[in-house]
C-alpha cells in the first residue's frame, strides 16, 4: 500500500513539475483579413495529461475566442468562448479533453503617433518547456519592430514575411509580452494585397527558411466566417420577430387605448358602446 501511495506521490510531483504540452505555438496575424489582430494557437497535449485544466489571460480589448479540440480537419466544433472577468483581468478557463486544439483570439490594435502597435500575451496556467510566437509582417507595412529578438526570420510561399521568437522554459501565470509596431498609413489588409495579384518585393537580406507556418488555414477561417454569417442571420431574424412582435404590441396598445367619438353630439364613448350614452343617438 505505501509503495502504491509513493508511486501516487511521485506521478503526481512529476505532473505538478512538468509541462504538460509537447507543442505550443502562437501566430500572430495583424491586419490580415480585418483590421486587428487574429491570433491562432495550436497546442499538442502529452497524451497521460488529458484532461487538462487551461487558463489563459486575455488582452483587455479582447472581441472573440474561439475554441477548436481535436484534429479541425475532423470537422470538429467550434466552441465560442466565455471571457469571464476578475477585476481589471480578463480571461478563458475550459478543460481540455483531447491532445490536439486550436485557438483563435480576435481584438483591436492600437495607434500611436501614426504608428501602428499591438502585442500578444502569453499567459496560461501551466509550464511550457519550449513554445513559439511567430508574428506576421502585414504585406504593406514599413518599420516593422519586435520587442522581443528574434531567432529566424522566414517567408512563406506568398512572401509573406514572418518573425520567430523562441520561448524556452516557460513559468506558469508569468506574463510574457511580446509587441510589435510598424507603419501601415492606408491600413492596406494583408489578405486584399494578395487578392489583387500583386506581390511584394522580395529582400535579400531574408534567408527563406524552411517553411512551418504560412497564412491563417482557409479552412477555419471559411467555417468561422459561415459561423460569423449564421450568427448574423440568426440575430437578423430574431430582430425583425422581436420588430415584429413590438410593433404588433404598440398597434394592439394604440387599438386599446385609441378614444372613440358620437358622430352627433361629440361626447367620448366606449369601442363596445352602439348608442351615446349623452344623446342616445347610434353609433
Amino acid at each position: 500500500m505505501m509503495k502504491l501511495l509513493t508511486k501516487i506521490f511521485l506521478l503526481s510531483f512529476i505532473f505538478a513539475n512538468d509541462s504538460p504540452f509537447s507543442k505550443f505555438d502562437a501566430v500572430v496575424y495583424p491586419q490580415f483579413y480585418y483590421n486587428g489582430v487574429m491570433v491562432e494557437i495550436e497546442g499538442s497535449l502529452k497524451n497521460e495529461r488529458t484532461p487538462l485544466d487551461f487558463k489563459m489571460i486575455m488582452p483587455t480589448n479582447i472581441d472573440s475566442v474561439f475554441f477548436v479540440e481535436g484534429a479541425f480537419s475532423q470537422g470538429n466544433t467550434i466552441n465560442v468562448e466565455q471571457v469571464k472577468i476578475d477585476g481589471n483581468i480578463k480571461f478563458i478557463e475550459r478543460t481540455v479533453n483531447e491532445s490536439e486544439f486550436k485557438m483563435f483570439l480576435f481584438y483591436a490594435l492600437g495607434e500611436e503617433s501614426g504608428r501602428t502597435i499591438g502585442s500578444f500575451d502569453l499567459n496560461i496556467n501551466h509550464d511550457i518547456d519550449e513554445a513559439h510566437v511567430v508574428v506576421q509582417k502585414p504585406l504593406k507595412s514599413e518599420v516593422f519592430s519586435l520587442s522581443a529578438s528574434t531567432s529566424d526570420i522566414f517567408l512563406d510561399e506568398n512572401k509573406i514575411e514572418y518573425h520567430r521568437i523562441h520561448v524556452n522554459k516557460y513559468k506558469k501565470n508569468l506574463s510574457k509580452i511580446f509587441t510589435f509596431e510598424y507603419l501601415n498609413p492606408g491600413k492596406v489588409l494583408s489578405a486584399s494585397f494578395l487578392q489583387n495579384n500583386q506581390s511584394p518585393q522580395d529582400n535579400d537580406n531574408i534567408s527563406n527558411k524552411p517553411i512551418r507556418y504560412s497564412v491563417p488555414t482557409w479552412q477555419p477561417l471559411t467555417v468561422l466566417l459561415l459561423f460569423f454569417g449564421g450568427l448574423g442571420f440568426l440575430y437578423s431574424n430574431q430582430k425583425k420577430h422581436s420588430d415584429n412582435s413590438k410593433n404588433r404590441k404598440e398597434q394592439s396598445i394604440n387599438r386599446k387605448s385609441r378614444k372613440k367619438f358620437c358622430t352627433e353630439c361629440g361626447s367620448p364613448v366606449e369601442l363596445k358602446d352602439k348608442y351615446c350614452s349623452n344623446c342616445g343617438a347610434k353609433i
